[in-house]
Protein backbone atom coordinates (compact mmCIF):
# COMPACT_ATOMS: atom_id res chain seq x y z
CA UNK A 1 0.00 0.00 0.00
CA UNK A 2 1.78 3.26 -1.01
CA UNK A 3 0.50 6.77 -1.19
CA UNK A 4 -1.21 7.88 -4.11
CA UNK A 5 0.51 10.18 -6.36
CA UNK A 6 -2.01 12.73 -6.78
CA UNK A 7 -3.63 15.11 -3.70
CA UNK A 8 -7.18 16.05 -3.35
CA UNK A 9 -8.19 18.94 -4.38
CA UNK A 10 -9.05 21.80 -2.18
CA UNK A 11 -11.61 22.24 0.38
CA UNK A 12 -13.80 25.16 -1.45
CA UNK A 13 -15.08 22.29 -4.03
CA UNK A 14 -15.75 19.74 -1.77
CA UNK A 15 -13.04 17.54 -2.28
CA UNK A 16 -11.42 15.05 0.42
CA UNK A 17 -9.03 16.36 2.98
CA UNK A 18 -5.03 15.97 2.48
CA UNK A 19 -5.12 14.70 5.61
CA UNK A 20 -7.53 13.48 8.20
CA UNK A 21 -6.81 12.61 11.78
CA UNK A 22 -9.95 10.52 13.85
CA UNK A 23 -9.77 10.78 17.42
CA UNK A 24 -5.93 10.34 17.72
CA UNK A 25 -5.12 9.45 21.53
CA UNK A 26 -1.80 8.90 22.85
CA UNK A 27 0.08 8.02 26.44
CA UNK A 28 3.21 8.15 28.14
CA UNK A 29 3.86 4.87 30.55
CA UNK A 30 6.66 5.51 32.41
CA UNK A 31 5.73 3.75 35.78
CA UNK A 32 2.44 4.00 37.40
CA UNK A 33 -0.75 5.62 35.85
CA UNK A 34 -0.17 6.13 32.32
CA UNK A 35 0.04 9.91 31.02
CA UNK A 36 -2.39 10.49 28.56
CA UNK A 37 -1.11 13.10 26.49
CA UNK A 38 -3.38 13.51 23.33
CA UNK A 39 -6.83 12.92 24.03
CA UNK A 40 -9.58 11.78 21.33
CA UNK A 41 -7.83 14.55 18.62
CA UNK A 42 -9.82 14.70 15.19
CA UNK A 43 -9.15 17.51 12.45
CA UNK A 44 -8.96 17.43 8.92
CA UNK A 45 -6.51 19.97 6.62
CA UNK A 46 -7.17 20.53 3.04
CA UNK A 47 -4.42 21.10 0.44
CA UNK A 48 -2.84 24.68 0.17
CA UNK A 49 -4.32 25.49 3.93
CA UNK A 50 -2.23 26.88 6.84
CA UNK A 51 -3.47 25.16 10.14
CA UNK A 52 -2.41 27.09 13.11
CA UNK A 53 -2.49 24.47 16.35
CA UNK A 54 -1.80 26.92 19.54
CA UNK A 55 -2.01 26.35 23.18
CA UNK A 56 0.40 26.32 26.62
CA UNK A 57 3.31 24.04 26.57
CA UNK A 58 2.14 21.06 27.53
CA UNK A 59 -1.00 21.11 26.08
CA UNK A 60 -0.34 18.31 23.49
CA UNK A 61 0.42 19.96 20.33
CA UNK A 62 4.09 18.60 19.19
CA UNK A 63 2.81 15.22 20.68
CA UNK A 64 -0.12 14.72 18.59
CA UNK A 65 1.60 16.53 15.56
CA UNK A 66 4.51 13.78 15.87
CA UNK A 67 2.53 10.85 16.49
CA UNK A 68 1.33 11.49 12.99
CA UNK A 69 4.75 10.19 11.35
CA UNK A 70 5.20 7.89 14.83
CA UNK A 71 7.94 10.06 15.32
CA UNK A 72 7.45 10.01 19.61
CA UNK A 73 9.80 7.22 21.04
CA UNK A 74 7.93 4.20 22.08
CA UNK A 75 8.16 3.04 24.51
CA UNK A 76 7.26 5.60 26.37
CA UNK A 77 5.30 6.58 23.91
CA UNK A 78 2.40 4.74 22.66
CA UNK A 79 -0.53 5.23 20.18
CA UNK A 80 -3.83 4.03 21.93
CA UNK A 81 -6.20 5.27 18.98
CA UNK A 82 -7.78 6.63 15.95
CA UNK A 83 -6.56 6.92 12.52
CA UNK A 84 -3.95 9.51 10.69
CA UNK A 85 -5.63 9.12 6.84
CA UNK A 86 -2.96 11.30 4.23
CA UNK A 87 -3.65 11.04 0.90
CA UNK A 88 -6.05 8.01 1.37
CA UNK A 89 -3.80 5.99 3.47
CA UNK A 90 -3.48 5.17 7.42
CA UNK A 91 -0.10 6.01 8.53
CA UNK A 92 -0.48 4.41 11.77
CA UNK A 93 -0.91 1.27 10.35
CA UNK A 94 1.74 1.37 7.52
CA UNK A 95 5.17 -1.00 8.07
CA UNK A 96 7.81 1.06 9.44
CA UNK A 97 9.76 0.88 5.85
CA UNK A 98 6.87 2.43 3.64
CA UNK A 99 6.67 5.20 6.39
CA UNK A 100 10.07 6.38 5.91
CA UNK A 101 9.18 6.31 2.36
CA UNK A 102 6.20 9.12 3.27
CA UNK A 103 8.71 11.31 5.88
CA UNK A 104 10.57 14.10 4.75
CA UNK A 105 9.19 13.36 1.20
CA UNK A 106 5.28 13.26 1.47
CA UNK A 107 5.49 15.12 4.79
CA UNK A 108 8.32 17.16 5.88
CA UNK A 109 9.09 18.81 9.51
CA UNK A 110 10.61 21.73 10.69
CA UNK A 111 11.90 21.21 14.37
CA UNK A 112 12.20 23.56 17.04
CA UNK A 113 15.78 24.02 17.11
CA UNK A 114 17.58 24.27 14.09
CA UNK A 115 21.03 23.82 16.04
CA UNK A 116 20.30 20.33 16.94
CA UNK A 117 19.21 19.35 13.77
CA UNK A 118 21.96 19.93 11.87
CA UNK A 119 25.11 17.80 11.96
CA UNK A 120 28.30 19.97 12.72
CA UNK A 121 30.71 18.11 11.05
CA UNK A 122 29.22 18.29 7.54
CA UNK A 123 28.10 21.06 5.38
CA UNK A 124 24.79 22.63 5.67
CA UNK A 125 24.83 21.78 1.15
CA UNK A 126 25.69 18.11 1.74
CA UNK A 127 22.93 17.44 4.36
CA UNK A 128 20.26 19.08 2.11
CA UNK A 129 21.56 16.66 -0.57
CA UNK A 130 21.46 13.68 1.84
CA UNK A 131 18.15 14.03 2.31
CA UNK A 132 17.24 14.24 -1.30
CA UNK A 133 19.39 11.30 -1.71
CA UNK A 134 17.45 9.32 0.38
CA UNK A 135 14.51 9.62 -1.31
CA UNK A 136 16.14 9.44 -5.17
CA UNK A 137 19.03 7.08 -5.04
CA UNK A 138 19.49 8.34 -8.81
CA UNK A 139 19.82 11.77 -8.61
CA UNK A 140 22.74 13.15 -9.90
CA UNK A 141 25.55 15.23 -7.07
CA UNK A 142 25.24 18.12 -9.44
CA UNK A 143 21.40 17.86 -9.95
CA UNK A 144 21.53 17.66 -6.23
CA UNK A 145 23.70 20.54 -5.86
CA UNK A 146 21.75 22.93 -7.77
CA UNK A 147 18.82 21.83 -6.65
CA UNK A 148 20.11 23.08 -3.03
CA UNK A 149 21.14 26.33 -4.26
CA UNK A 150 18.28 26.84 -5.61
CA UNK A 151 16.41 26.16 -2.28
CA UNK A 152 19.01 27.94 -0.69
CA UNK A 153 18.23 31.17 -2.97
CA UNK A 154 14.04 30.44 -2.30
CA UNK A 155 13.95 30.29 1.28
CA UNK A 156 16.26 33.90 1.20
CA UNK A 157 19.79 32.50 2.58
CA UNK A 158 22.10 34.88 0.80
CA UNK A 159 25.37 33.99 -1.43
CA UNK A 160 23.54 30.23 -1.44
CA UNK A 161 26.57 28.98 -3.40
CA UNK A 162 28.89 30.36 -0.84
CA UNK A 163 26.46 29.16 1.89
CA UNK A 164 26.07 25.76 0.16
CA UNK A 165 29.82 25.20 1.33
CA UNK A 166 29.28 26.33 4.91
CA UNK A 167 29.23 24.74 8.10
CA UNK A 168 26.05 25.19 10.67
CA UNK A 169 28.13 27.08 12.37
CA UNK A 170 28.94 29.54 10.38
CA UNK A 171 24.89 30.31 9.86
CA UNK A 172 23.47 32.84 12.64
CA UNK A 173 20.02 31.36 14.06
CA UNK A 174 17.58 32.72 11.59
CA UNK A 175 20.07 31.30 8.40
CA UNK A 176 19.87 27.84 9.86
CA UNK A 177 16.07 28.15 10.51
CA UNK A 178 16.02 29.02 6.81
CA UNK A 179 18.64 26.30 5.72
CA UNK A 180 16.03 24.20 7.90
CA UNK A 181 12.82 24.72 5.62
CA UNK A 182 15.06 24.84 2.71
CA UNK A 183 15.84 20.92 3.59
CA UNK A 184 12.06 20.39 4.49
CA UNK A 185 11.47 21.50 1.09
CA UNK A 186 13.91 19.37 -0.55
CA UNK A 187 11.65 16.76 -1.65
CA UNK A 188 8.70 19.15 -2.72
CA UNK A 189 6.72 17.65 0.14
CA UNK A 190 2.69 17.85 0.43
CA UNK A 191 2.62 19.07 3.67
CA UNK A 192 5.20 20.36 5.79
CA UNK A 193 4.55 20.38 10.01
CA UNK A 194 6.05 23.26 11.51
CA UNK A 195 6.77 22.82 15.53
CA UNK A 196 7.98 26.22 16.47
CA UNK A 197 9.74 27.44 13.66
CA UNK A 198 10.71 31.32 15.10
CA UNK A 199 11.41 29.94 18.86
CA UNK A 200 14.12 31.87 20.08
CA UNK A 201 14.58 34.49 16.68
CA UNK A 202 14.04 37.85 17.15
CA UNK A 203 10.90 39.55 16.13
CA UNK A 204 12.18 41.31 12.72
CA UNK A 205 13.65 37.62 12.32
CA UNK A 206 10.85 35.85 13.25
CA UNK A 207 8.69 38.29 10.59
CA UNK A 208 10.75 37.14 8.07
CA UNK A 209 10.48 33.68 8.55
CA UNK A 210 6.97 33.44 8.67
CA UNK A 211 6.95 35.72 4.88
CA UNK A 212 8.97 33.07 3.73
CA UNK A 213 6.67 30.37 4.46
CA UNK A 214 3.84 32.47 3.31
CA UNK A 215 5.78 32.87 -0.19
CA UNK A 216 6.48 29.11 -0.43
CA UNK A 217 2.76 28.08 0.63
CA UNK A 218 1.16 30.47 -2.28
CA UNK A 219 3.83 29.48 -4.58
CA UNK A 220 3.27 25.80 -4.58
CA UNK A 221 0.17 25.06 -2.54
CA UNK A 222 1.98 23.90 0.10
CA UNK A 223 0.06 22.77 3.23
CA UNK A 224 1.21 23.82 6.19
CA UNK A 225 0.59 22.68 10.38
CA UNK A 226 1.72 25.36 12.56
CA UNK A 227 2.74 24.57 15.77
CA UNK A 228 3.10 27.73 17.93
CA UNK A 229 2.29 29.01 21.53
CA UNK A 230 1.89 32.94 20.17
CA UNK A 231 -1.39 34.07 19.04
CA UNK A 232 0.04 36.83 17.46
CA UNK A 233 1.84 34.56 14.80
CA UNK A 234 -1.39 32.60 14.01
CA UNK A 235 -3.56 35.75 13.10
CA UNK A 236 -0.59 36.62 10.82
CA UNK A 237 -0.38 33.34 8.84
CA UNK A 238 -2.70 30.87 9.57
CA UNK A 239 -6.50 30.09 7.64
CA UNK A 240 -7.89 27.75 10.44
CA UNK A 241 -6.93 27.58 14.13
CA UNK A 242 -6.73 24.75 16.43
CA UNK A 243 -6.61 25.77 20.35
CA UNK A 244 -5.62 22.23 22.67
CA UNK A 245 -5.91 22.26 26.44
CA UNK A 246 -5.04 19.40 28.56
CA UNK A 247 -4.74 16.67 25.12
CA UNK A 248 -7.87 18.39 23.61
CA UNK A 249 -9.27 20.49 21.14
CA UNK A 250 -11.46 22.79 23.04
CA UNK A 251 -12.24 25.26 19.71
CA UNK A 252 -11.66 25.14 16.09
CA UNK A 253 -12.61 27.89 13.93
CA UNK A 254 -11.15 29.90 11.30
CA UNK A 255 -8.73 32.92 12.22
CA UNK A 256 -11.94 35.35 12.09
CA UNK A 257 -13.96 34.24 14.56
CA UNK A 258 -11.32 32.80 16.94
CA UNK A 259 -10.12 36.50 16.77
CA UNK A 260 -13.27 38.27 17.02
CA UNK A 261 -15.84 35.96 18.91
CA UNK A 262 -13.78 33.53 21.21
CA UNK A 263 -16.34 30.79 22.12
CA UNK A 264 -14.36 29.07 24.51
CA UNK A 265 -13.10 30.37 28.01
CA UNK A 266 -9.45 29.04 27.91
CA UNK A 267 -9.00 30.87 24.15
CA UNK A 268 -10.34 34.09 25.31
CA UNK A 269 -7.54 33.85 28.26
CA UNK A 270 -4.63 33.62 25.83
CA UNK A 271 -6.22 36.83 23.37
CA UNK A 272 -6.51 38.49 26.41
CA UNK A 273 -3.38 38.05 27.64
CA UNK A 274 -1.97 39.29 24.75
CA UNK A 275 -0.54 42.94 24.76
CA UNK A 276 -2.62 45.71 22.16
CA UNK A 277 -1.52 48.81 20.88
CA UNK A 278 -5.49 50.31 21.36
CA UNK A 279 -4.96 49.51 24.97
CA UNK A 280 -3.37 51.72 27.96
CA UNK A 281 -0.17 50.05 28.98
CA UNK A 282 -0.02 48.26 32.13
CA UNK A 283 -0.20 44.76 33.63
CA UNK A 284 -1.61 42.29 31.00
CA UNK A 285 -4.35 39.39 32.22
CA UNK A 286 -3.34 36.10 32.27
CA UNK A 287 -5.52 32.83 33.27
CA UNK A 288 -5.50 31.83 36.98
CA UNK A 289 -3.91 28.50 38.26
CA UNK A 290 -1.76 26.33 36.23
CA UNK A 291 -2.48 23.29 33.50
CA UNK A 292 -3.64 19.81 35.06
CA UNK A 293 -1.95 16.96 35.71
CA UNK A 294 -2.57 14.62 32.45
CA UNK A 295 -1.65 11.13 35.16
CA UNK A 296 -4.39 10.82 34.68
CA UNK A 297 -6.18 13.41 33.37
CA UNK A 298 -9.29 15.17 35.76
CA UNK A 299 -12.93 14.63 35.31
CA UNK A 300 -14.91 16.28 33.78
CA UNK A 301 -13.84 19.50 31.69
CA UNK A 302 -10.07 19.94 32.36
CA UNK A 303 -9.89 23.23 32.18
CA UNK A 304 -12.71 24.08 34.60
CA UNK A 305 -10.76 24.38 37.74
CA UNK A 306 -9.08 28.04 35.92
CA UNK A 307 -12.31 29.02 34.34
CA UNK A 308 -14.31 31.92 34.51
CA UNK A 309 -17.41 30.04 33.17
CA UNK A 310 -17.69 26.86 35.51
CA UNK A 311 -18.18 28.57 38.95
CA UNK A 312 -18.21 25.09 40.38
CA UNK A 313 -21.02 24.19 38.43
CA UNK A 314 -21.50 19.99 38.96
CA UNK A 315 -21.22 19.34 35.04
CA UNK A 316 -17.95 21.22 34.25
CA UNK A 317 -16.84 18.78 37.20
CA UNK A 318 -18.57 15.34 36.05
CA UNK A 319 -18.99 15.86 32.65
CA UNK A 320 -16.09 15.99 29.55
CA UNK A 321 -17.57 18.65 26.97
CA UNK A 322 -17.67 17.46 23.31
CA UNK A 323 -16.69 19.91 20.56
CA UNK A 324 -20.34 21.22 19.26
CA UNK A 325 -21.58 23.68 16.29
CA UNK A 326 -21.47 26.66 17.98
CA UNK A 327 -21.77 28.96 14.81
CA UNK A 328 -22.90 26.88 11.91
CA UNK A 329 -20.03 24.12 11.16
CA UNK A 330 -17.19 26.05 10.94
CA UNK A 331 -16.79 27.02 14.39
CA UNK A 332 -16.61 24.36 17.23
CA UNK A 333 -16.42 24.46 20.43
CA UNK A 334 -16.57 22.21 23.74
CA UNK A 335 -17.64 24.08 26.78
CA UNK A 336 -21.14 23.25 28.28
CA UNK A 337 -21.80 27.06 28.72
CA UNK A 338 -20.31 28.52 25.91
CA UNK A 339 -23.47 30.64 25.00
CA UNK A 340 -22.50 32.42 27.91
CA UNK A 341 -19.41 34.34 26.24
CA UNK A 342 -21.76 36.18 24.02
CA UNK A 343 -23.24 38.00 26.24
CA UNK A 344 -22.49 39.16 29.69
CA UNK A 345 -23.21 36.69 32.40
CA UNK A 346 -25.29 37.37 35.10
CA UNK A 347 -23.25 37.84 38.29
CA UNK A 348 -24.97 35.07 40.09
CA UNK A 349 -25.60 32.89 37.35
CA UNK A 350 -27.47 29.60 38.02
CA UNK A 351 -26.78 26.28 37.54
CA UNK A 352 -28.36 24.97 34.13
Amino acid sequence: MGIPTSSPASSADGSLPLLSVQNLSVEFRTGGEPVQAVRDVSFDLYAGEILGLVGESGSGKSVSMNSLLRLNPSPPANITGGSVQFMGTDLLSLPERQLRRVRGRNIAMIFQDPTTSFNPVQTIGSQIFEAMRVHDRGISRRTARLRAIELLDLVGVPSPKVRYAQYPHEFSGGMRQRAMIAMALANRPKLLIADEPTTALDVTVQAQILETLQEIQRETNLSIILITHDMGIIAEIADRVLVMYAGKIVETAEVEPIFGSPLHPYTRGLLSSLPRLDASVGDLPSIPGQPPSLNPPPAGCAFHPRCELSQHRERCRAEIPGLVHANGSQHDVACHFFTELRVPAPAASEER
